[in-house]
């Protein structure tokens, strides 16, 4: 089953994103100091933009974020490289969305985000990413599981969804998904869009990396995974 196949994907290269614990939120304090980070002697090569993105993200401690385009189907294979000797991750980033011309890049909140080109970019998803939440609470030790289901189920995030006849799908299938976000890591929010709070979450726990999409052979689930 495609979705099944997919979230079998997102376990195994999320927890490779999510491998270093120690991340130094002072490392990338800016948006221009997080451009500049050096990257040197790197080769990566994946079989799609959310696998390369997730490997880079684990390598170089970057907080990472993609939206997937709705023409770009992550069960297919579409090798993407990248080889750099001396450079940084803006050089890295450029690479990467000239091989995929669906997407573009941003930084926003002191985060990577990657996202489709305006064309390429689905409605719904967009919706659901810029909607403001009224408050929104992460207690200490809530799991990345936890932190899935309690946001796909938000009033704000269920009246997008029931609009679009689109229901949210959240599979565990790791033990890390049940594990905490971070270190004694907790939040409470008011006013702030779904984005910025996932960017949020990577910016200051060690979680490190976010994907949003929807799946299904109609585009019927809204798939969240962190």
């Amino acid at each position: 089953m495609k979705v099944l196949k997919l979230f079998v994907i997102f376990a195994l290269t999320i927890g490779i994103a999510l491998g270093v614990s120690g991340f130094a939120q002072s490392s990338c304090a800016g948006g221009q100091d997080l451009l500049s980070v050096p990257i040197d002697n790197l080769e990566l090569e994946a079989d799609n933009i959310h696998l390369l993105l997730s490997e880079l993200s684990s390598k170089k401690r970057v907080p990472i974020g993609l939206e997937v385009s709705p023409a770009d189907d992550l069960s297919q294979t579409k090798t993407i490289r990248l080889a750099i000797k001396h450079g940084t991750l803006a050089d890295a980033l450029n690479s990467i969305v000239e091989q995929n011309p669906l997407y573009t890049w941003r930084i926003q909140d002191d985060v990577v985000n990657v996202i489709p080109l305006e064309a390429n970019r689905d409605q719904l998803l967009r919706s659901v990413l810029e909607k403001k939440l009224e408050k929104f609470s992460i207690a200490r030790g809530t799991s990345r599981f936890t932190l899935r289901q309690t946001l796909s189920k938000t009033r704000e995030i269920t009246a997008i969804l029931d609009r679009g006849g689109v229901v949210p799908n959240n599979q565990t299938f790791m033990s890390r998904d049940l594990s905490p976000l971070g270190r004694q890591y907790g939040l409470e929010a008011t006013n702030i869009s779904v984005s910025e709070l996932l960017n949020q979450v990577i910016r200051e726990s060690q979680t490190k990396y976010w994907i949003v999409l929807r799946d299904g052979d109609k585009k019927q689930y809204f798939v969240l995974n962190l």
